[in-house]
């Protein structure tokens, strides 16, 4: 028998045993479109969390060190189980600048009990003092003005624009990057001095530029040089700080690839330092959701087995019917390979046709569960929130795919039995079936 009969046949055969097979196919659909939902829900939040973490934490290759004491401070522990816990003071800093590996390093030093004001608004943001020399390294650019960090200048992270408040009226006063450039800001700093009298002192900042949008808290910061951050620091203190003994409580590192960044981080954690970047993060996030795609896609597959069973009944129950069919066919020169082909076309077609019935049904649904979603952000008024997708669900193009062939696979596999069968069955004893 030619493969075209053989095709032709297993049309007809459906055909004929329409309602039976329309109601095996069901339970593929059903199975199909659990796998479909489950598995985009799974790809929707992973994608959700990596655009939050990718718009929280900023550059992917960027390590952010702190010393293990100052995590031990905060009632953590040291990492790797290290127990010289290193200072990030001068010596750390030259020996990283030395190895060939890092492309910049920089102290962060933040401003304590300071206060930002211009032309009697107030600037909620945090001052931060870097080094001067490492910002070009770093990957900063500026989207308004000129990359420049020298003394008695500042840099504004993208979103501060609309920090700046008026204390009288209490109200935001939102500026455009450009109106920004050569502004002048009041830095105020506060300190108890011996006798529990309170001091200020203050020093003129020039909005030098305002950087581009990087993600993560750098957009909200400004950005001073660090020697006069120290000086700040230390006035507060009422005491100069010896950096070769105490160090700075952080710094960033950027390595000179993305490949090597893995290794500085570890060999950092090994030394008893704290090291974090975003790369980092989010392979961790990728192991989790992976493991997170794979049970939800257990749960659809186990709905799509037990529609494989429907499949595989349906069929044993078709031999009983079709017992003299068999036998007929095999006394006019059907093998019996080509009669378990036939059962295995049929199994298979229910497979494939519940598939596409379950992945047409499951993008419908995947849709729908989109745009509710994103009514209900809106309602809550987090649609334009920075980092929030409007889509719960994230189908991507190998799934519908996938999806219709495991159906399939699931539908032959099911017609293996029955086709065996079938295939066994003798002429003759066949045609006195009754």
């Amino acid at each position: 028998m030619k493969t075209r009969d053989l095709i032709r046949l297993i049309l007809e055969n459906l055909n004929r045993l329409r309602f039976r097979a329309a109601f095996s196919a069901v339970g593929v659909i059903i199975g199909t479109t659990a796998v479909v939902v489950l598995i985009a829900l799974g790809m929707g939040l992973y994608e959700s969390s990596m655009a939050s973490v990718a718009s929280s934490v900023g550059s992917m290759n960027e390590i952010t060190v702190l010393p293990g004491a100052v995590l031990r401070a905060f009632g953590g522990s040291s990492a790797m189980g290290a127990s010289n816990e290193e200072a990030i003071d001068t010596g750390f800093l030259e020996e990283m600048r030395r190895r060939p590996d890092v492309l910049a390093i920089t102290p962060r030093e933040s401003v304590a009990s300071s206060a930002l004001t211009m032309r009697q608004l107030n600037l909620f943001v945090t001052p931060v003092g870097v080094d001067p020399n490492a910002i070009r390294a770093m990957g900063w650019t500026v989207q308004k003005g000129a990359l420049t960090l020298g003394r008695g200048m500042a840099l504004l992270g993208a979103k501060t624009l609309d920090s700046f408040v008026d204390p009288i009226r209490r109200e935001k006063a939102a500026f455009q990057a450009e109106d920004l450039i050569g502004q002048s800001l009041t830095l105020t700093v506060i300190r108890t001095n011996e006798e529990g009298k309170q001091e200020s002192r203050s020093v003129r900042l020039r909005i030098a530029g305002v950087l581009a949008e990087r993600g993560g808290q750098d957009d909200y910061m400004l950005f001073l040089p660090l020697s006069e951050a120290e000086s700040l620091n230390e006035w507060i203190s009422g005491r100069r700080i010896n950096r070769a003994r105490e160090g700075y409580t952080q710094a960033s590192i950027v390595p000179r690839s993305s490949s090597e960044s893995l290794t500085i981080e570890t060999e950092l954690l090994t030394r008893g330092f704290y090291a974090m970047s975003a790369r980092t993060m989010m392979q961790a996030l990728n192991l989790v959701f992976l493991m997170i795609q794979a049970v939800l896609g257990g749960v659809g597959g186990i709905a799509l087995l037990v529609a494989g069973v429907g499949i595989a009944n349906t069929l044993t129950m078709a031999i009983y019917e079709r017992t003299r069919e068999i036998g007929l066919m095999k006394a006019l020169g059907a093998t019996n390979r080509a009669v378990m082909f036939i059962f295995l076309g049929e199994a298979g077609a229910i497979g494939f046709l519940g598939g596409l019935g379950g992945v047409l049904l499951g993008l419908l649904l995947s849709g729908a569960a989109n745009l509710l979603y994103g009514l209900y952000l809106q309602s809550q008024g987090a649609a334009s929130a920075a980092g929030v997708s409007t889509s719960i669900t994230a189908i991507p193009l190998w799934l519908p795919v996938a999806a219709v062939l495991f159906a399939t696979v699931v539908g032959v596999l099911s017609g293996l039995y029955p086709a065996q069968r079938a295939a066994r069955l003798e002429p003759v004893v066949a045609l006195k079936y009754e």
